[in-house]
């Protein structure tokens, strides 16, 4: 998905919208969709090899590149760990399902059934765009969406990865259902767990919101419940750990192998 495809709604969230910081999240945006970037703030006296790196991805796209003291770009962050780069940027347009291209053979879509901390949805973000998933759907109400955290989180990741937002996460599994697609919910209640048996080429894998996991009606939806199995006695694993894994195990079941 090009990012021209992606652009002109920003996404819901807070005070700091319309911002990237941190040095991997501003690299990666820089590399990835450098059209999205408005206006770099650098620290004062930032490593010399990191200011060369900056302004030598930034010049070729005529994006300016101001010296800040640390002081403002705390400001302009609520004190976040900027690590001394913050960019003005266009924030990524999440797409409509129906822009889902068509494809055949093994395909993985990550659902989030509203997920609330930013930080979790970065993390997802991140660890989706490596293990090859095809996109990730979320709905639009009660949920949190695009925001600087989440960029940040995201390490540049949310540049690369297409974003499908909705406004009916039930309908939505319908819609991938007749798409060919067999939807498994992560549940740590479930008697089977994710090792049981193979997960499906065409997996669309839900994970539920911090706390209260899956809503009924979505795991009623479900074609299959997994759980991680654990033997300590936390309970529950982090959203984006229990993703993680599961998309991994898709990944090793269905993907070849990544060789250096």
């Amino acid at each position: 998905m090009r990012w021209e495809e992606r652009r002109g709604k920003g996404g819901k969230g807070d005070s700091k919208d319309n911002l990237c910081w941190g040095r991997n999240g501003v690299i990666s945006m820089l590399e990835t969709a450098p059209e999205a970037c408005h206006k770099i703030y650098m620290a004062t006296g930032s490593q010399r090899s990191f200011r060369d790196e900056i302004l030598g991805l930034a010049g070729p796209n005529a994006i300016e590149v101001v010296e800040a003291g640390g002081s403002h770009l705390d400001d302009l962050t609520g004190g976040e760990k900027h690590q001394g780069v913050v960019a003005e940027i266009e924030m990524p347009r999440p797409l409509d399902l129906s822009d889902l291209p068509d494809k055949e053979g093994p395909s993985l879509l990550l659902i989030m059934d509203h997920l609330k901390d930013p930080h979790n949805f970065g993390a997802i973000i991140r660890t989706a765009e490596v293990a090859g998933a095809d996109g990730i759907v979320f709905p639009g109400r009660r949920s949190v969406g695009i925001t600087g955290t989440v960029i940040k989180t995201s390490a540049g990741a949310i540049f690369r990865l297409p974003l499908f937002e909705v406004v009916n996460l039930v309908r939505a599994l319908e819609d991938l259902k007749k798409r060919g697609y067999w939807v498994v919910g992560l549940d740590h209640r479930s008697e089977r767990d994710i090792w049981d048996s193979p997960l499906p080429d065409r997996l669309a894998l839900v994970v539920g919101s911090e706390g209260e996991g899956m809503s009924r009606l979505v795991s009623e939806r479900c074609d299959d419940l997994r759980k991680i199995p654990m033997v300590g006695e936390t309970g529950s694993l982090n959203a984006s750990v229990a993703s993680a894994l599961g998309m991994f195990e898709w990944r090793r079941l269905n993907l070849p192998s990544v060789k250096d």
